[in-house]
């Protein structure tokens, strides 16, 4: 690529910075032709469990893995007084700020780890968003460890291993390694199970994690690890033939004394 390649002939225009990911938006963005096919922006997953805590109105959030904004842009629409969110993945961080400037959210965007701003953070968030990222962690119990320390009340969606399922399904039994590795955790009992990449690394839309491997918990002890750091869950929904693997949606509301 010469270096004049990055240089565009269009008229100037707001959209046109969708062009510079061609190819690699997730995201329908709304308004705006040339993105991608997912519904983010307008995601009924995160809308019901906004409306089951209560609204946004006044909190302080976190969120953790924002891709390309759109549970951002919600968390927005419904009267999030702040939100920090933080993008470990150089593309995605540049594409919140893409939809940023186009829909004219206000969100304040970090780049980096987000699992060692969570280890490490004293104040304590309203509403944290960690949808779509457990599954991507290398050590999933700690996140869930170091969210509930700081959270109130957490929205996750994650996929979660069933051997059963993942073992019967040739697209994606050859990802996983079905020999668990057993932890305890806070008096919980859980097991590990390694998730490969594989060919995923080699496209510039990967949206995973920074390792090219991760692992994934069993659903009952996900749950199990919430309630044991004094949370109520409640699970909306559950898909165990989900087209990438057995997943679900919950929120978590840390129990009152």
């Amino acid at each position: 690529m010469d270096i004049l390649d990055a240089y565009s002939d269009d008229f100037p225009l707001p959209e046109n910075s969708v062009s510079i990911f061609s190819g690699e938006w997730a995201s329908q963005i709304p308004g705006t032709a040339g993105s991608g096919n997912a519904s983010l922006f307008s995601d009924p997953r995160l809308i019901e469990i906004i409306q089951r805590c209560g609204g946004l109105s006044g909190k302080k959030c976190l969120e953790l893995g924002p891709l390309e904004g759109g549970h951002t842009y919600l968390m927005w629409r419904n009267g999030a007084e702040s939100i920090t969110s933080i993008e470990g993945n150089q593309r995605a961080f540049l594409k919140c700020l893409i939809t940023k400037e186009l829909l004219g959210y206000q969100a304040n965007f970090l780049y980096g780890d987000f699992t060692k701003y969570v280890e490490r953070e004293t104040q304590e968030f309203d509403f944290t968003n960690m949808s779509g990222v457990l599954y991507h962690m290398t050590a999933p119990h700690a996140l869930i460890s170091n969210v509930a320390r700081i959270s109130k009340q957490i929205a996750c969606w994650t996929h979660y291993f069933d051997a059963d399922i993942l073992m019967s399904d040739p697209t994606l039994n050859f990802k996983f390694e079905f020999t668990p590795k057993d932890i305890d955790v806070n008096g919980i009992k859980c097991r590990l199970f390694k998730q490969n990449y594989l060919v995923s690394l080699q496209q510039k839309s990967f949206c995973g994690g920074k390792e090219p491997f991760s692992y994934w918990l069993e659903k009952d002890a996900i749950l199990a690890l919430f309630r044991s750091f004094g949370f109520e869950t409640h699970v909306l929904s559950d898909e165990p033939n989900h087209l990438h693997g057995p997943s679900m949606n919950f929120y978590a509301v840390r129990r009152t004394p």
